[in-house]
């Protein structure tokens, strides 16, 4: 189910004991953020849902390097996922919530917010931190990097280290022996992280409820784009989980980029966008899955401006806005303008 209204979108995925709701907002920058994240709590409690996991895009005040046209696009998107009908635990450390974790009775799911503590360490330094803490919190919960399907990282000035972001996690994930075939879906893009820390990591992590149990992983190729592991970036293209009630899509950050990882369209905003739209578009075709099963997505552009270009694509080509939320972040390549990462489900 989706609906529209004062200015917030809400998408509902039900299946057997579960009923999971996915909600954004957009708001002029000068909105008090806490007026817009209780517009999606009132989404929650119409659906009498749990939070599993919120969070808060503002434009303004973003890096120069993004070139905002201020007061002419929304400069607040908060987005919000909660779960009905299942018992949701809280994860705290220091009096503030880390995670949130539940069970759809197939699998446990554990959704979790981190920073690095010592924000005065090279950034470099911080992102190692960052990786062992997520590491302690998984093991903390019984779980390991393996559990590990989804994870996100927004950077500060990320073109100034990206290459350096990456040098850390290849060896991190090295160390961790994961398997290079089924490494987590992944986005990392420029945006601005809490406080002053050089970045922050969001990560889902999936756990089978009984060791015999059908629920499956599995990463899903895409012949548009070769892996991104050829060219120095840790993460799959797309994982599917399988369960016996459902079957789920999650589409890492996708750009414009050919087989061999170069940038295809350099600087060209709309050619971009085409293109990453096709190739989203064909793994969820790959899967037997379309549009209309997007649960949510985020579309990451780095010009302000363009933002009313996405909405304005999508509607010739049948993609309902609600689905896509358009936040102001630098991609991470100089000459790539935009990306976006995709969620997808549907009921078997």
């Amino acid at each position: 189910m989706a609906a529209v209204g004062d200015n917030v979108r809400v998408r509902t995925f039900a299946r057997a004991g579960c009923t999971e709701v996915f909600a954004s907002a957009t708001a002029p920058w000068d909105t008090p953020a806490g007026t817009v994240i209780a517009r999606l709590e009132r989404v929650a409690e119409r659906h009498s849902a749990k939070l599993v996991s919120r969070g808060l895009h503002v434009s303004r005040g973003q890096p120069l390097e993004l070139n905002l046209t201020l007061g002419t696009v929304p400069d607040l998107v908060a987005y919000l996922w909660a779960v009905a009908g299942v018992k949701v635990t809280s994860l705290a450390e220091r009096d503030d919530i880390v995670a949130n974790s539940f069970s759809d009775g197939h699998a446990y799911y554990l959704h979790a917010n981190l920073s690095p503590t010592d924000k005065a360490k090279p950034r470099a330094d911080q992102a190692r931190e960052l990786f062992e803490r997520m590491d302690a919190l998984l093991r903390s919960c019984g779980m390991s990097f393996h559990n590990v399907v989804r994870t996100w990282f927004h950077l500060r000035h990320i073109l100034e280290w990206y290459d350096d972001f990456n040098a850390v996690r290849n060896a991190f994930y090295a160390e961790q022996q994961l398997d290079r075939q089924n490494l987590p879906a992944s986005t990392a893009v420029g945006t601005l992280p809490p406080g002053d820390a050089a970045l922050s990591a969001g990560l889902l992590a999936l756990k089978p409820v009984k060791p015999d149990s059908p629920v499956q992983v599995a990463a899903v190729p895409s012949p548009q784009q070769g892996p991104a592991q050829d060219y120095g970036s840790a993460f799959s293209r797309a994982i599917e989980i399988t369960a016996p009630d459902h079957r789920r899509l999650l589409i890492s950050g996708t750009a414009s980029i050919d087989e061999r990882g170069a940038t295809l369209h350099p600087r060209r905003f709309h050619p971009q966008m085409a293109k990453t739209f096709g190739v989203v578009g064909w793994l969820l075709e790959s899967r037997g899955m379309g549009w209309a099963d997007v649960l949510h997505g985020v579309a990451y552009i780095r010009r302000a401006e363009d933002i009313p270009a996405l909405e304005k694509f999508m509607r010739p080509r049948g993609i309902p806005p609600i689905h896509v939320v358009p936040v102001a972040a630098t991609v991470c390549r100089d000459d790539l303008l935009f990306e976006l990462e995709i969620e997808a489900g549907v009921v078997t």
